[in-house]
């Protein structure tokens, strides 16, 4: 797919998933990409808004060294090593700020991710059963992985994680939820989503 194909498509996801049923408000985050660079949402916008020019054009070159420098302990030096990378790696001639997290959309593997907080969905990770009724309803044998936490978890953490050895073949469907929201749903559509090639996180 060219360019124009991919931005074209995650415009068309962004809107179908842009609504009540999977976000409230400016919540999910959506984004395409190529060998070289990822496209994705801005922070402060809605999926049901988006435009192919409104997403943020990043280099995954660079978003790459966020991934070979040493984590630091304390939360906020982790947020401003991670936004001190992710400004780098904005493409000249960007005026808008890019979703926090862009890096864990840059190491999951499909050329699609849509990323949204069903209040359903939510409900079942953060219950005491949840790990075991979501590997069961997504059938994890199908996939390479699935992580499923009922804590906050920053995003840069999770995509450390992934990008990490203990997920090692980058194709993971993530779902797992932070606070109230920030939970990924893949229980819906799931034949679609993987005839698209795209990751549901």
């Amino acid at each position: 797919m060219n360019r124009t194909d991919v931005l074209h498509t995650i415009t068309e996801l962004s809107h179908e998933f842009g609504t009540t049923d999977y976000v409230r408000g400016g919540g999910g985050n959506t984004s395409c990409k190529t060998a070289d660079t990822l496209w994705v949402k801005p922070s402060g916008t809605t999926l049901a808004g988006l435009q192919p020019e409104t997403f943020v054009v990043m280099d995954r070159a660079a978003l790459d060294k966020l991934f070979t420098l040493a984590i630091p302990a304390e939360a906020s030096a982790r947020e401003a090593q991670v936004k001190d990378v992710m400004a780098a790696a904005v493409k000249p001639g960007q005026t808008s700020r890019p979703s926090v997290e862009a890096p864990l959309h840059h190491v999951l593997h499909g050329t699609f991710v849509v990323h949204v907080h069903p209040a359903l969905v939510n409900g079942l990770t953060c219950s005491q059963q949840g790990a075991q009724a979501c590997a069961e309803l997504m059938q994890v044998d199908r996939l390479d992985h699935v992580v499923i936490g009922s804590q906050i978890q920053a995003a840069d953490a999770v995509g450390h994680a992934v990008a990490g050895g203990q997920h090692q073949h980058r194709r993971c469907v993530l779902a797992f939820a932070q606070g109230q929201q920030h939970v990924e749903s893949v229980l819906e559509r799931q034949a679609q989503i993987q005839n698209r090639s795209r990751v549901a996180a």
